[in-house]
């Protein structure tokens, strides 16, 4: 075996382990530095990313746009569900970065609202 493999699943079964053993109320405690407009943005954009997601998994009907022996096809897990205009080729194609995005805007809105707030409640 590897040493730096046995080193990797040393740091992450810590890791684990001080998850397991966290205390109560961290979330919490982390919000309650934020003033109240971080927190409704948090909660807007997590809702935003819901209905987002919902959105673009009803337009692309669970498929992916591709091109498909000069042909535009949406597919779901290599089986055919319809071919495709070029117009609504490139719509598919927008709907899947749309859905993803407002993930992105999610994890990075509270990550950097955490540490930035939760930077400035630890040393008053």
């Amino acid at each position: 075996m590897d040493i730096a493999y046995r080193h990797f699943c040393y740091l992450h079964s810590d890791a684990f382990r001080s998850r397991a053993e966290a205390r109560e109320g961290l979330l919490e405690e982390i919000f309650a530095a934020m003033p109240r407009w971080a927190r409704y943005a948090i909660k807007f954009f997590f809702a935003y990313a819901i209905i987002n997601f919902a959105l673009f998994f009803f337009l692309s009907r669970g498929g992916a746009p591709d091109v498909r022996d000069g042909k535009y096809v949406l597919h779901n897990h290599g089986q055919v569900v319809r071919e495709l205009s070029e117009n609504e080729y490139e719509w598919q194609k927008a709907y899947v970065i749309r859905g993803f995005s407002g993930h992105w805007m999610v994890f990075y809105l509270v990550s950097a609202i955490v540490f930035w707030y939760r930077g400035k409640s630890a040393h008053p």
